[in-house]
């Protein structure tokens, strides 16, 4: 089993991800964000820098979760002040009441899959328990829906399921073939000396 607690991992899972799809040429992509992985160690004119280029809900999300004191300090007054907030905005702010009308169809059809996860978050938070357990249940039943009509998307969470399992395997490869190329480079060092 393996328990993925550092962005480092979940990164490199969303690596392997991409590999496993035929996008590893978006390797570029990922590297722009490389920067996450070592956000702890950032100093404040690195940290706003990479704010300002990089700002979006879910930036704003691991924030709050991983820098509160970040977040409070530079995130959170730039969303009070919006004039039109989202629903990741309201859940941010720790408006639960806010966050809560969208239980209501009409809103809740607006909701992507994270948010979605966030609204149950919210629900169990303020105590509503019961309307968190329903849209559980609602979830859990497309799900199944989903999974009898698209048997290949079963095969691929199958798939992605196994490589978080086998991560400790796949790291322990990774530092296997380093090693041989440092020993492959080493001997080519000795024979070209």
């Amino acid at each position: 089993m393996q328990l993925v607690d550092s962005i480092s991992k979940v990164v490199e899972i969303l690596e392997e991800i991409q590999k496993m799809n035929g996008l590893g040429h978006q390797q570029q992509e990922w590297d722009k964000f490389s920067f996450v992985k070592q956000w702890a160690t950032l100093n404040a004119n690195d940290k706003d820098r990479y704010y300002s280029e990089y700002m979006c809900h879910e930036f704003n999300l691991y924030l709050r979760r991983r820098d509160p004191e970040y977040f409070d300090a530079v995130v959170k007054p730039f969303l009070q002040y919006k004039m039109e907030k989202q629903f990741i905005d309201h859940y941010l702010l720790s408006n639960f009441r806010e966050c809560n009308r969208y239980v209501d169809f009409a809103l809740y059809n607006q909701l992507n899959a994270l948010e979605i996860c966030l609204l149950v978050d919210s629900l169990v938070q303020s105590g509503e328990m019961a309307k968190a357990t329903c849209i559980v249940s609602a979830l859990n039943q497309q799900m199944e829906s989903i999974n009898a009509s698209t048997p290949e998307k079963v095969t691929l969470r199958n798939k992605i399921f196994d490589l978080v399992l086998n991560l400790n395997t796949l790291n322990d490869v990774k530092g296997d073939l380093a090693k041989l190329q440092d020993r492959a480079k080493l001997r080519l060092e000795e024979e070209i000396k």
